[in-house]
């Protein structure tokens, strides 16, 4: 593991050793950077999962310096990997909502000070929220034409529609959006949803190589800071 680099980790890619072993789920999570006393709940191929689709927390370190807020709201929260790294900010995750049960155990065995919604996020109400100075995670953004419709308008999205719904609901001064490259095809959709809401927005693809990670591992981030 020490010094070596990877390829993107997948939630079903699989990585060997020279002698033709597979990597244990502990090194998957190390070339993954999650520190060595993370906890991870379920089956083999669910915590396996858990990893590979993770947020690196070293990733969610580099970004999460550009964010000048100590509590987080932390939304399509996963196993936690965008918490773990924010965390080792030192700021404070004071509620995450997550859908997929198995996931959140992970979250939830790390994380024990947080508030945990284990519910569909269209169920989750403003007020059942706590306030916090920055909403961050990584809504599925699946309609990447450019034509057609727009990102908030399309169908396909409508759990972006839902970040974007807490976010103006919550009125933080900053939010954090993590995605797949891809989704600088419709960057300034994603600015412009935001700007008309009171936000000024910036877009970043950070490659983990840059960052001292083990893989090369891209992924996309939006910063928007709330207009004063």
């Amino acid at each position: 593991i020490d010094g070596d680099t990877y390829p993107t980790l997948t939630r079903i890619g699989r990585f060997y050793h020279k002698d033709g072993t597979q990597f244990s789920l502990r090194e998957y999570a190390q070339v993954q950077d999650f520190p060595d006393d993370y906890k991870f709940v379920g089956t083999y191929s669910a915590i396996k999962g858990q990893i590979g689709n993770a947020v690196s927390p070293k990733m969610a370190q580099f970004i999460g310096k550009k964010l000048s807020g100590k509590t987080v709201i932390d939304l399509f929260a996963g196993c936690g990997g965008l918490s773990c790294g924010l965390t080792q900010l030192g700021k404070e995750i004071v509620y995450a909502n997550e859908y997929e049960r198995t996931y959140f155990q992970t979250y939830i065995v790390n994380h024990p000070k947080t508030i945990c919604s284990l519910k569909n996020i269209f169920d989750v109400r403003i007020d059942e929220i706590p306030d916090a100075d920055i909403v961050v995670g990584g809504p599925p953004c699946q309609g990447f034409s450019t034509a057609g419709l727009r990102l908030k308008n399309d169908p396909r999205n409508k759990l972006y529609q839902q970040f974007l719904r807490i976010v103006e609901g919550k009125r933080p001064k900053e939010f954090l959006i993590e995605n797949v490259p891809q989704i600088a095809d419709i960057k300034e959709q994603v600015i412009t949803d935001f700007s008309e809401i009171g936000y000024s927005t910036t877009f970043q693809i950070v490659n983990g190589l840059d960052i001292g990670m083990k893989q090369s591992r891209k992924r996309a981030f939006f910063i928007g800071k709330r207009n004063e």
